[in-house]
C-alpha cells in the first residue's frame, strides 16, 4: 500500500488516498478519510500518482501538512506538485520547506533513484508501516493550496462538466455520506426553467443506480421537496410510487413513512395506576385485560374514581401533530400539582384502547414506541409483552394478524417514574400504511 494523507486548515489528519490494498485503519475506507484510487504500481520504475482534489473535498482547501505513507519493502517519493487552474506548482522536491519540521518515520533525502531534480526522499526499508510527516511548525500557515489565486481569472465553469466529475465520486463511494454530498453539488450546478424537473431526475437516477444506498432517506427528503416545488400537491405518494417502482430496501421504507405517517392518536384510556414491585405493573392483571367494559370504574391515587376517557392529541399549531400520546398530561388534568409530582415520582401504569374496522382479514404490523414499557394485546391475545423499544416514534414492532371486521387493541404501559407516553400505528411490512385501516 501506498499512501498520501493531508491536513487541511485546521482540520486535521482527515483526508487521504491510497493505492494497492489498505494495510491501516486510519478512517472510514471509501470515503474521503481513506480513499482507494487505483493498484500498486509496478515495482522497479518510476511512477506518476495522481487523484483530484474533488477526490477528498479539497477544491478550497488550504494544506498545513502532508504525509508520505507506505507498509512493507521500500519505497522513494521524488516530487510532490499541485496543479491548479492549469498551473504548476511544486510543494516538495530536494528539501523540506522553510518552517516545516518532520515527524513520524525519518524523511532521508537519497541521491538515488532519481526521477526529476537532485534528490527524491524515503523512509527506508520496512516490514510495517512507514509514515513520513512534514507539518508547518507554528500551526499558523498553508504549505500549498488547490484553490486558485484571488484575482486570478478562473477557468470558464461548465456545470456539465463538473456534474460529471460530481457524479463519478458519488457513484464510487455510494454508501458514504461523501456521496450524499456531492449529490448535492449535482443539483447545486442547475439553474433556471426546468431546474427542478433537472434535480429531480437526478435524485431519482442516483436512487435507480443504487437502491440499497443508505442515503436513501435524505434523497427522498429531498425528493419531496422537490416535487412540492414541481407542483405536486401529494408529494408522499409520489415517493411510495418511486420506492415500489425502484424496490428500495425495506428499512429505507419503513424509515420513510415513519417520518411522515402519523401514529394513531385518538384512544380512550384510563389511568394512573401506582404499580406494584419491579414490573411498573406489568405483573398486575386488572379487569381492562380481561375484556373492555365502557362502565369500569376502578379506584386510583388519592382515592379518586377512574373511568375510560376518550383522549386525542391536539394539534401545536408551530410544530404540527405529535405522534406521541402523553398518557400523563391527558389522565392527569385533574390532579393537583403535587398529586401528580407524587405519582411520577414512583412506578405507575395506565391502559389505551380502541376499537378499529378491517375491510378483509390478514397480516399486518404493529408499531410502537413507549416509555418506557408496553404490553399489547390484538383481539383479546396478547402479541407483545413488557418490552423497552425506546420512545422513538416505530422503535419496535410486532407481527399480528387482523380480522375481518371489528378489532380489539389494548396496550399497556408502565414507566418507573416520570412521564408515561407511548406512540402507535398499523402497517404493512414496509411501514407502508394499510389502506383498509382509518387514518387519525
Amino acid at each position: 500500500m501506498i499512501m498520501l494523507q493531508f491536513h487541511p486548515w485546521h482540520e486535521g489528519w482527515n483526508r487521504r488516498v491510497y493505492w494497492g490494498q489498505p494495510k491501516v485503519t486510519w478512517g472510514r475506507d471509501g470515503t474521503r478519510e481513506m480513499q482507494r484510487i487505483g493498484d500498486m504500481p509496478p515495482p522497479g520504475q518510476w511512477t506518476q500518482l495522481e487523484f483530484r482534489a474533488v477526490d477528498l473535498d479539497l477544491e478550497n482547501s488550504g494544506i498545513m501538512g502532508a504525509a508520505f505513507t507506505y507498509f512493507g519493502g521500500l519505497c522513494h517519493f521524488d516530487r510532490l506538485a499541485v496543479v491548479v487552474g492549469g498551473k504548476e506548482t511544486v510543494a516538495l522536491e530536494d528539501e523540506i520547506p522553510d518552517k516545516y519540521r518532520p515527524d513520524g518515520n525519518a524523511l532521508q533525502f537519497v541521491a538515488s533513484p532519481v526521477k526529476s531534480g537532485a534528490k527524491s526522499w524515503t523512509g527506508g526499508p520496512n516490514n510495517g508501516v512507514v509514515n513520513m510527516v512534514l507539518m508547518h511548525q507554528f500551526w499558523d500557515g498553508n504549505w500549498f493550496t488547490f484553490k486558485a489565486p484571488e484575482g486570478e481569472k478562473p477557468p470558464e465553469d461548465d456545470p456539465r462538466k463538473r456534474r460529471d466529475v460530481y457524479r463519478e465520486v458519488a457513484d464510487l463511494v455510494p454508501d458514504s455520506p461523501e456521496s450524499w454530498v456531492f449529490l448535492q453539488r449535482i443539483l447545486g450546478t442547475y439553474s433556471g426553467d426546468g431546474a427542478v424537473r433537472e434535480q429531480i431526475k437526478e435524485c431519482q437516477d442516483f436512487l435507480r443506480r443504487h437502491p440499497a444506498t443508505p442515503n436513501a432517506l435524505p434523497i427522498l427528503d429531498r425528493l419531496r421537496d422537490l416535487f412540492a416545488a414541481d407542483g405536486t400537491h401529494n408529494t408522499v405518494s409520489r415517493c411510495e410510487d418511486l420506492m415500489r417502482d425502484l424496490k428500495l430496501p425495506r428499512d429505507i421504507q419503513r424509515a420513510f413513512y415513519s417520518k411522515y405517517v402519523e401514529g394513531w392518536t385518538q384512544w380512550q384510556a384510563i389511568g394512573p395506576f401506582t404499580a406494584l414491585g419491579e414490573r411498573r405493573g406489568m405483573d398486575q392483571v386488572m379487569d381492562a385485560e380481561r375484556a373492555f367494559d365502557p362502565a369500569w370504574k376502578p379506584q386510583g391515587p388519592f382515592n379518586k374514581e377512574l373511568a375510560w376517557k376518550k383522549i386525542k392529541n391536539e394539534k401545536d399549531p408551530k410544530r404540527g401533530k405529535s405522534s406521541w400520546v402523553d398518557l400523563s398530561e391527558l389522565l392527569m388534568g385533574d390532579f393537583d400539582k403535587q398529586q401528580r409530582a407524587e405519582v411520577e415520582r414512583a412506578p405507575y401504569f395506565a391502559y389505551a384502547y380502541r376499537k378499529v374496522s378491517a375491510t378483509q382479514e390478514g397480516p399486518a404490523v404493529a408499531y410502537f414506541g413507549a416509555y418506557d414499557t408496553i404490553s399489547i394485546w390484538v383481539n383479546g391475545q396478547r402479541v407483545v409483552t413488557e418490552r423497552q423499544p425506546g420512545n422513538e416514534k416505530d422503535a419496535g414492532n410486532a407481527a399480528i394478524h387482523l380480522r375481518n371486521g371489528d378489532n380489539e387493541i389494548l396496550i399497556k404501559v408502565g414507566c418507573n417514574e416520570r412521564k408515561l407516553g407511548f406512540n402507535f400505528r398499523l402497517a404493512d411490512p414496509f411501514g407502508r400504511p394499510l389502506q383498509e385501516l382509518p387514518v387519525d
